[in-house]
């Protein structure tokens, strides 16, 4: 008695979207770390910077301090030096890079940039200065994608 070996192939349509759900997956599940470092860089930095001069929350934030008044311009500066001196050729900021990646260039970002000024993001937010956290993580994403993309030889419809 013979066995039969088959083997299983999926349909092409099948077997792309398969390849694509796996692959977001995996990009989604780093995106997500990445997210979660920065996360914990605004908690431990704010906690070592601007909760040294006051209890974060409280109402003593109101109170004339001249570390609370100055820490916010001192974050905006070294944090764009650090930036201008790390990655001088990144321009643009927020989401507008991300757009411009994705409809211009093929969705080709480069991870050091949306590095650097994530880790810049994390100085400023933790020093008091006005800036968020969201365009920062989603920078990251797309730029772990774009990575993954390119690790992976993926056309730039893929990677987008």
């Amino acid at each position: 008695m013979g066995v039969i070996s088959r083997q299983l192939t999926l349909p092409r349509p099948a077997a792309l979207w398969s390849r694509m759900l796996l692959l977001s997956v995996a990009v989604g599940v780093l995106s997500g770390l990445a997210a979660a470092a920065l996360e914990f860089g605004l908690h431990a930095g704010s906690e070592q910077l601007v909760g040294r001069f006051t209890h974060l929350g409280g109402g003593g934030v109101f109170a004339f301090r001249w570390g609370i008044l100055l820490l916010p311009a001192i974050g905006g500066l070294v944090s764009g030096l650090i930036v201008s001196w790390l990655c001088p050729h990144f321009e643009g900021h927020g989401t507008d890079v991300l757009t411009r990646a994705f409809h211009r260039e093929g969705g080709e970002l480069e991870l050091r940039g949306p590095m650097v000024k994530g880790a810049a993001a994390i100085g400023v937010i933790s020093c008091g200065g006005s800036a968020g956290p969201e365009a920062p993580t989603a920078a990251l994403g797309a730029a772990i994608g774009s990575a993954f993309g390119r690790a992976l030889s993926l056309t730039p419809r893929e990677k987008r």
